[in-house]
């Protein structure tokens, strides 16, 4: 859990690849105003009943919300009507991740594939300049820690370490032997995965081959109040 793993103050990097923090990362590149993760459905209706405008997106067991606008999926964001809009978003696991954060700290970040080299770089930006740590969290669900969450972990903790940030820990250290597998080996792998799987069962398979790509924005998503807000490097 969030709350033993991280302490007041540090810089929080949550990644749940699949695909909350792609799906997030997608709304805030297409121009969304902010995105603001929600706990429960009914929590997400309350917070569109605050923000008028506000595109619901969000999916329980991979399955898209009956009454939202949008999946919990980059694809369907992308081109659905966002701009100038805030998202409203609740996942399974991600959404809860990122609000547990907030509670524990200021200064969170979301993380993926997709952002790796920029989320990195601004994760090490604000630990120096606030003289704080940097905690990578990844959700652990009924079928465990996800294979890619701790691959994209792995990455993100090696771009931190080439900075000259140290990050300790066994599952540390096991994602940062599986950061050493090229990323297209990775993809493989993960497309087999559980998740993959899911996700492709009900017919996002394009979902999947977006949130593997790398470093394709330099936008994270960072937390302001209970909002997660785009920051460009």
């Amino acid at each position: 859990m969030v709350r033993r793993e991280l302490g007041g103050g540090e810089v929080a990097v949550v990644v749940d690849v699949i695909r909350a923090s792609t799906t997030i990362i997608t709304a805030l590149r297409m121009g969304a105003a902010s995105v603001i993760p929600s706990s429960s459905i009914r929590e997400a209706f309350k917070l569109r009943e605050i923000h008028g405008d506000a595109v619901l997106s969000g999916e329980r067991g991979g399955v898209k919300i009956k009454g939202f606008h949008v999946d919990n999926s980059p694809t369907e964001v992308s081109s659905s009507d966002i701009k100038g809009r805030s998202l409203v978003i609740t996942t399974t696991h991600g959404t809860r991740l990122i609000k547990a954060a907030m509670e524990r700290t200021d200064k969170v970040l979301v993380g993926g594939l997709i952002n790796r080299a920029a989320c990195s770089k601004l994760a090490y930006e604000l630990a120096e300049m606030n003289g704080v740590d940097v905690k990578v969290v990844i959700p652990r669900s009924t079928i465990g820690i996800c294979i890619e969450d701790l691959y994209a972990a792995g990455l993100i903790l090696k771009s931190l370490r080439d900075l000259g940030v140290g990050c300790r820990g066994d599952l540390a250290g096991i994602a940062a032997v599986m950061a050493g597998v090229d990323i297209e080996e990775m993809r493989g792998i993960i497309r087999e995965s559980t998740s993959a799987t899911i996700v492709k069962g009900i017919g996002h398979e394009d979902d999947v081959d977006y949130c593997l790509k790398l470093d394709e924005v330099d936008l994270i998503p960072a937390s302001k109040g209970l909002e997660l807000k785009a920051v460009t490097l």
